[in-house]
């Protein structure tokens, strides 16, 4: 029995550990916007978003048309006491994933999402905001995956198993044939 394939990562730099943000398109707004240890969610880089106007990252990631795609990334917030005034969204190929407005403090946490995809290629999107502040306040996010969910086909023998098959049934005729041969002449 064949055994699973390692899932394969289709998001270039996810977590950021170049150090840059290689593979990743910049748009809008880039005040406060870095990679730095200090924004690690995991492993020695993360990147910071503290603009004051919508910015953030995005980056085409080549899919399949129908096929699913587990797509997950750690995010925080940290803000200081002055009111919040910021936003996040998260898109997958056009259709929002996760968004916030107006937050306070918003811990480490993980989050995924699937999603099917509608072409040749899928647009990762990520936009920030946070005006108040920056760097007390902003938004730090690292471990940005998307892979594709394998299909799995059930109940389809493999070869070796179609021989047993028939080798086996050719067995079971043979022996029923015998048997109405042996009970006829007796």
């Amino acid at each position: 029995m064949a055994s699973p394939a390692a899932a394969v990562q289709l998001v270039t730099n996810g977590g950021f550990e170049t150090g840059t943000f290689s593979g990743w398109v910049r748009f809008g707004a880039a005040g406060q916007t870095n990679i730095n240890a200090a924004d690690a969610l995991a492993g020695n880089f993360g990147a910071r978003f503290s603009p004051n106007a919508v910015g953030g990252i995005e980056q085409s990631i080549a899919t399949v048309a129908g096929s699913r795609y587990a797509i997950s990334f750690d995010l925080r917030h940290v803000a200081n006491l002055l009111t919040p005034n910021n936003a996040f969204s998260a898109e997958f190929n056009g259709v929002a994933l996760n968004s916030f407005a107006n937050v306070a403090t918003l811990p480490t946490a993980t989050y995924s999402f699937t999603q099917v995809a509608t072409g040749s290629a899928s647009l990762l999107k990520f936009s920030f905001l946070d005006t108040r502040d920056p760097p007390a306040n902003r938004w730090s996010i690292d471990n940005i995956s998307v892979e594709l969910i394998p299909v799995v086909v059930g109940g389809v023998p493999e070869p070796a198993a179609w021989a047993m098959l028939v080798l086996g049934f050719g067995v079971v005729g043979n022996a029923a044939r015998r048997r109405r041969t042996a009970s006829v002449v007796a």
